[in-house]
């Protein structure tokens, strides 16, 4: 992940290890969701990584763990794979 400001380039904060599909500000952290497997909770300024997950450790059986999109309700946060599974 690359921090731009004003148009200019200011740091590399992370390196993740497959692309990224979705960015999330659920207004308590930041939510990641990388294509394959992992999403990773930080903190708000992006420098502390507070949680990540792997969809393989779910205890759901998945159709795949390729993740389409997430979505944050009040008190949860669900992901959608792109075969239509929502946890």
């Amino acid at each position: 992940m690359v921090i731009w400001e004003d148009g200019e380039f200011k740091e590399v904060k992370h390196d993740f290890k497959s692309e990224i599909m979705n960015i999330l500000n659920t207004g308590d952290m930041i939510v990641i969701a990388t294509v394959q497997i992992y999403i990773y909770f930080y903190e708000l300024d992006l420098n502390m990584q507070i949680r990540q997950v792997d969809l393989t450790n779910c205890s759901v059986k998945l159709f795949n763990f390729y993740i389409g999109d997430l979505l944050a309700t009040q008190d949860d946060l669900l992901v959608c794979t792109t075969e239509g599974d929502l946890v």
